[in-house]
């Protein structure tokens, strides 16, 4: 199966509706291969257009709760060395899942938040964490 859904936190989401007029709002590109957004190099690495923006039903803004969205890309990225699908959990809580192995995140997202404003990287993060049930991580 192709990669055709990038994960993304809704309250980007929001926010970008916010500043944009819808019209700007429909020429977002998620770009995959990339470790460094200041060199979107088009020939080396791949870019899609979003088709669909899909905020968590749940989310929550001012308790953080469910704060995901999935967007619909127009068409499947190509498998890569530097493109992969990843499977999604469908279990609700740490306890279903019997593996409780390390997970490697990785994004963009801001480095810091001052005075309303957040200081945005440009290269790629990677960390590695564990699935918590819910009550742990509160």
């Amino acid at each position: 199966m192709l990669p055709q859904l990038s994960l993304t936190d809704a309250v980007a989401v929001l926010l970008k509706e916010k500043k944009e007029r819808k019209r700007d709002f429909i020429y977002t590109r998620v770009w995959a291969g990339v470790s460094d957004i200041s060199n979107l190099d088009p020939v080396k690495f791949h870019s899609r257009g979003v088709a669909k923006w899909n905020v968590h039903h749940g989310y929550n803004r001012t308790i953080k709760h469910n704060d995901i969205a999935v967007m619909e890309l127009d068409y499947p990225f190509p498998v890569t060395d530097s493109i992969k699908p990843i499977k999604i959990n469908v279990f609700d809580f740490a306890s279903d899942i019997p593996d409780q192995r390390p997970y490697m995140i990785s994004g963009y997202g801001a480095t810091a938040y001052k005075d309303n404003v957040f200081y945005d990287t440009t290269y790629l993060h990677i960390g590695n964490t564990t699935i918590v049930n819910r009550e742990t991580c509160r």
